[in-house]
């Protein structure tokens, strides 16, 4: 076995971005409106609810409106002037609550104000923090637009990218709407046009053989990371799996992935490998402890925040590469029993020595 041994313990730097991979375009913010408003009636005579729209644009363009009250705008301006330093005269100068019995000609004057406030916060942040995404919604951006894009861009380069046996790079969030659109009682092309047909998506990742899942900017990574969940069992035939910035908790279908990969790449995702390894049954908090990654060779866990090299390496019957580099690793243990492990890479650790 050939062994790279570096005895420094050195934070992890930048990893370069791989070339020649094909990314699904997950947009940014670019436009916040406030539409209009509506007054329903309600206790104490009644509830003005402001329409707002968002939208985002990339390669795509997506777009989503949701309904918010005077009174959630307060406490969002409340929060960005406490944790982000916007200016407390930005926000329109009138009282707390915003009554209906106010005249319409003056809550119309209010929906252009807190109009020109979204404006104004986003230009002035540039990057929405996360409480501004929380209060637009973000992690629920509609279903529908999400899997219609994907579904698009599968139709016009699914062809070449499984010909060419390219790496898909795709986010938590596209990888969630997929999951849901499965159950929505849609009919599967919506607009009509063939390449929005969601059969395509499910032709094609079907067949796709390697991915990478990567959380969004450094601005929005908590939001999914803390929010969104996927599930990996409808891609039966992907071999080569990257995570990036994704928590083990997040994924379902690791069952199907054990019994499948041929290499798996995690970074910036985990600090304990059992997490990882230890397969959950669907609906148990019991391990599958019989289910082992039977024809995985290739792992690389490298720029992790990995302590220890548990027992649960072990799972990894028919391992020969193993990465292990840019971590906290301080001592070498529990890889004996890997029988076919031809080079560990133990680089930039904090072991030592190899004794022990």
């Amino acid at each position: 076995m050939d062994l790279a041994l570096a005895s420094t313990c050195a934070l992890s730097p930048v990893r370069p971005k791989e070339e020649g991979m094909v990314v699904f375009d997950m947009p940014n913010v670019t436009s916040i409106r406030v539409a209009k408003f509506e007054v329903r009636p309600a206790a104490g005579g009644g509830t003005v609810y402001f329409l707002v729209e968002v939208v985002l644009e990339g390669d795509s363009c997506w777009q989503w409106s949701l309904e918010k009250t005077f009174e959630q705008f307060v406490a969002l301006h409340k929060t960005l002037v406490e944790k982000h330093g916007v200016q407390q005269d930005l926000f329109p100068s009138v009282g707390k609550k915003l009554l209906a019995q106010q005249k319409l000609k003056m809550i119309n004057q209010l929906q252009s104000q807190l109009d020109r406030y979204l404006a104004s916060v986003l230009d002035v942040l540039g990057l929405p923090p996360r409480e501004l995404l929380d209060f637009l919604e973000y992690k629920y951006t509609d279903v529908i637009s999400v899997t219609r894009s994907l579904a698009s861009f599968a139709y016009e380069h699914g062809d070449m990218i499984l010909e060419e046996d390219k790496v898909v790079q795709i986010t938590p969030l596209q990888l969630y709407c997929i999951k849901r659109r499965m159950v929505l009682p849609v009919v599967s092309s919506e607009t009509g046009h063939l390449c929005d047909d969601f059969g395509n998506l499910i032709d094609f990742v079907q067949k796709l053989h390697r991915m990478k899942i990567a959380s969004p900017p450094e601005h929005l990574s908590d939001v999914f990371i803390s929010n969104i969940a996927f599930d990996l069992s409808l891609f039966k035939g992907l071999t080569v799996l990257g995570l990036e910035y994704v928590r083990p908790s997040q994924v379902t279908g690791m069952d199907s992935m054990a019994r499948q990969l041929a290499t798996l790449e995690v970074h910036h995702s985990v600090q304990v490998l059992q997490d990882l390894l230890l397969v959950q049954c669907p609906g148990s908090d019991l391990p599958l402890s019989g289910v082992q990654w039977t024809h995985l060779t290739c792992a690389n866990f490298a720029f992790n925040e990995l302590e220890t090299i548990d027992a649960s390496i072990n799972m990894l019957p028919s391992l020969t590469r193993l990465d292990l580099s840019y971590n906290a690793i301080t001592k070498l243990e529990n890889l004996s029993e890997l029988s076919h492990l031809e080079m560990v890479d133990l680089s930039y650790n904090c072991i030592k020595s190899l004794q022990g």
